[in-house]
């Protein structure tokens, strides 16, 4: 008996073989079993052909196989079952020896050689899997060629290698590697932020990824750089890299969504690729990264021109170690002698998507240098930094800010205030240098959890004619703060543009000026609540032009303060206040030039203004000099020229002449001197009234 794997029955569908031209049994005719695709009649393209016993053993015969009367294989007369291992060509003849059938290829895969192709070395090649097969699939990643994936051996040849193939999926686990290049075209997929890691080797010290390519994609995947291997605030920070950026990209036409953390450079730098010069250098772009931990700036993005930045989460750049953190600040490499900052743009034209970066204890938050174009798409979330926003003189556009958490340091900060150790230290929420091409909202809310910060700090300075428009919002300092139990100090607004611009302000509850105007020729519209001062208008140049202002103010300290005398202003203001609070300090108009004040405030429902219409019932029946005190509610006390008399007599005049003039001014009294040369007792004539106006 020989042992074989049986596949294939040797038999017409029914095991009974037909005449092709009428239903009757091949009587006596014969059958060949050759290999695929041959003449099996031929001795030398005949296969093995076996009998099947019912025990399952096989014994092999020989060709050709008789068929008996009834149209059936026998063997010995007998009829059976014949089997072979593979697939094969079959002929059929007549008793007369004409061929009634032949088949080139009964069965086009052989099952036990599809068994043994499959369990061979390339036997994925023939398993399906999308529009691919799993050969070509596993091929696609790293632990094709040979990635442990263990955490202790280096991965660095097994993930360039599938890097490579320009079509890379990479399987979730931790892959450590030194550094890895991308190359044009290639697409790169993990299995998750969380699930897939490239962390990179201690010691290494250089940049992690360098994509000095076109149309790349790295996504789904997080890059750990190594840079603390303790916790970042630990009392002695241990690092694993001292140096070395996370990603590096020069070129067009990427798309990046990654997590990277933990990197002593810079996080994310995209360089200028110069300008585009054919059809494969497409300037779009689109970049989501999610990280924190950066020893330099987070993300900065000098180019290519266009783009998108989808999503940017980025905390703790400009981190330094501890002790090192408590004493020092980190300064820029890629801006030398400058502060860090979280995410700069830096001379590129891009979409703001969902940003929030926080923590950058060095610098600012979010800041653009040199020309920069913004289009709103979303906002910028900056907060819990020495300053949260920063716009150039050159940047146009538009964009929405959200700012928080203003002014502060490391939170372990044990060293002096760091205003002159860097050239733009600067501590304010948000500084707009932009001009009348640029426009943006603001929204700030001071509240700060940690005791590590500047105190006064402003929340909004605008230097420039930018269009802002800022609604403020203040909370309570908490216990072990320098101004714990009392709601946070600093100004609101401060501009010290000279050129224009139109400033909206909204605000409740700061602790300071709310809109301070140390500048010219502005259009302000604003409400104040509950502030210390609602605005100051400084003007210490008095040829300066002034600004238009208008607002209201309810239950503030001070209402308007004035410093100075502009050549010209339009301010018209209402106010609501109570007991004991101010509507107006400071310098009053000066008659001699073009201010134009249109002033109200109600005091506990008492009315005040910079426009009085006062009257008074003069005594004329006796003659002589005389003077009346008549109370006014002015802002201030006027001056004499401000003060118009007019005197109304009955329907039946007076026989007495009178004379009226303006004898003294006080904060609260006009006192009007008259003289009556003689005296009219008739109570039909006798009852003058003078009319005083003050404006």
């Amino acid at each position: 008996m020989t042992d074989i794997t049986a596949n294939v029955v040797v038999s017409m569908p029914s095991q009974l073989f037909t005449m092709a031209r009428s239903f009757k049994a091949v009587a006596n005719g014969k059958i060949y079993i050759g290999k695929i695709d041959t003449d099996p009649v031929n001795p030398e393209n005949q296969i093995q052909v076996y009998v099947e016993n019912e025990d399952g053993s096989h014994v092999p015969v020989s060709q050709p196989i008789i068929i008996n009367a009834a149209g059936y294989p026998v063997y010995n007369g007998q009829i059976a079952k014949f089997v072979t291992v593979q697939g094969h060509s079959m002929a059929v003849y007549d008793a007369y020896g004409s061929q009634q059938f032949y088949f080139p290829n009964v069965l086009k895969y052989d099952p036990d050689q599809l068994e043994n192709r499959l369990s061979g070395h390339d036997g994925a090649k023939f398993i399906g899997y999308g529009e691919s097969n799993v050969y070509d699939t596993l091929r696609k990643t790293p632990q094709y060629y040979g990635a442990k994936v263990d955490g202790v051996n280096d991965d660095t040849d097994a993930l360039q290698a599938a890097i490579n193939t320009l079509d890379v999926n990479i399987p979730p686990g931790t892959y450590l590697f030194s550094t890895l290049a991308i190359p044009d075209g290639c697409v790169i997929n993990g299995s998750g932020y969380t699930q897939t890691t490239l962390k990179q080797i201690s010691g290494t010290n250089s940049t992690a990824v360098i994509a000095n390519a076109n149309n790349f994609e790295i996504t789904n995947l997080g890059i750990d750089c190594n840079y603390f291997t303790s916790a970042w605030n630990a009392a002695t920070g241990v690092l694993g890299n001292t140096s070395g950026n996370g990603l590096e990209v020069q070129g067009f036409g990427f798309t990046i969504d990654i997590l990277l953390n933990n990197v002593p450079g810079i996080g994310a730098w995209f360089k200028d690729p110069g300008a585009e010069n054919s059809a494969s250098r497409i300037a779009l772009y689109d970049i989501s990264i999610v990280g924190r931990d950066f020893g330099q700036e987070g993300i900065i993005i000098q180019g290519p021109n266009d783009g998108i930045l989808r999503k940017a989460w980025i905390g703790r750049a400009g981190i330094l170690p501890r002790p090192l953190a408590e004493s020092s600040v980190a300064t820029s490499t890629v801006y030398p002698g400058s502060e860090v900052d979280g995410i700069v743009i830096d001379g590129a034209n891009i979409e703001i998507g969902d940003v929030h970066t926080y923590a950058a204890w060095s610098g600012t938050a979010f800041r653009t240098r040199n020309t920069v174009r913004l289009t709103e798409g979303g906002r910028v979330i900056a907060e819990s930094s020495r300053a949260q926003i920063n716009i150039s003189a050159n940047t146009y556009g538009s964009a929405f800010f959200d700012i928080r958490s203003l002014s502060l340091l490391h939170p372990n900060w044990t060293g002096d205030i760091p205003y002159y150790t860097l050239p733009n230290a600067s501590f304010d929420g948000a500084t707009i240098a932009a001009s009348a091409g640029f426009s943006c909202r603001i929204t700030c809310k001071r509240t700060i959890t940690q005791p590590a910060r500047v105190v006064g700090s402003t929340a909004v300075v605008v230097t420039n004619d930018a269009q802002v428009e800022m609604n403020f919002s203040n909370s309570t300092a908490p216990a072990g703060d320098a101004e714990a139990g009392r709601l946070y100090s600093g100004i609101g607004l401060y501009s010290s543009s000279s050129v224009g611009g139109m400033l909206k302000v909204s605000g409740k509850n700061c602790n300071g000026e709310l809109v301070y105007l140390d500048g010219a020729g502005q259009t302000v519209t604003f409400n104040a609540r509950s502030c210390t001062v609602a605005i100051r208008r400084s003007s210490k140049q008095n040829s300066m032009r002034g600004n238009n202002i208008t607002g209201s103010v309810y239950r503030c300290d001070t209402g308007f303060v004035s410093e100075g005398t502009p050549a010209s202003e339009n301010i018209s203001i209402s106010m609501e206040l109570l007991s004991g609070q101010t509507p107006f300090y400071g310098d009053p108009p000066d008659l001699n030039r073009s201010q134009n004040w249109n002033i109200s405030a109600s005091i506990n429902n008492i009315g005040y203004s910079t426009i009085q219409r006062l009257s008074e019932t003069l005594d004329i029946s006796t003659p002589g000099s005389k003077d009346i005190s008549i109370p006014h509610k002015f802002l201030y006390k006027p001056d004499f020229r401000q003060i118009q008399l007019t005197i109304d007599d009955r329907a039946t005049p007076t026989t007495s002449t009178v004379i009226a003039w303006v004898k003294d001014v006080t904060n609260t009294d006009v006192v009007v001197g008259y003289r009556v040369d003689t005296g009219d007792s008739n109570n039909e004539r006798a009852n003058l009234r003078v009319n005083v106006m003050i404006q």
